[in-house]
């Protein structure tokens, strides 16, 4: 109901696994598998459902205890005088959400923040942003746009049925733009 466990996010589970062990060649592949599945979902379950989700993971990884989160260490480093910067407070759970969005950013190009106002999602938005272009040495664009307020065609793009003509979406045109 809540979720997508369709094929494009088992992908994506797939391809951060290969880079991972890639990256750890010598680590246990099974705790490799453990923290990927685990970091790459625990951000999309809303909170009732997270203890549930630790319980089946376990559940399937019984020689495993619940490995470390990921650590980047440059990147920690850099967000913290974002932080400060910005007269915020360099609190351990908003950091994690920090983390986790920092984590989607590798594997998906299209992605939202929800929570309710006040919640911290601009904040956390603004921050990475900031974090990554000190720790890339890349400036990057963010654009922004309600997406309920058009039609999907409008958004990708469209071909008229009479004219066969295609008329490019404001997705698109943004993507060009930028890209």
């Amino acid at each position: 109901r809540h979720y997508d466990w369709g094929l494009r996010n088992i992908l994506s589970v797939l391809r951060t696994m290969g880079t991972t062990k890639r990256e750890n060649e010598t680590t246990n592949e099974a705790l490799l598998v453990y923290r990927t599945v685990r970091d790459m979902n625990l951000s999309k379950l809303v909170a009732q459902d997270v203890q549930l989700f630790l319980s089946l993971l376990a559940d399937l990884f019984p020689d495993e205890s619940s490995p470390p989160k990921g650590h980047y260490p440059k990147e920690e480093a850099i967000l913290k005088n974002v932080v400060k910067r910005h007269q915020l407070m360099y609190h351990d759970s908003w950091v994690l959400k920090v983390k986790q969005f920092y984590e989607t950013t590798k594997v998906r190009h299209g992605i939202m923040l929800v929570g309710p106002s006040g919640g911290g999602k601009s904040c956390i938005f603004k921050c990475l942003k900031e974090t990554l272009q000190e720790s890339d040495g890349i400036q990057y664009k963010d654009v922004r746009f309600n997406p309920k307020s058009i039609r999907s065609q409008e958004m990708y793009g469209e071909t008229d049925p009479m004219s066969g003509e295609w008329t490019t979406g404001i997705f698109a045109a943004i993507w060009a733009k930028y890209n």
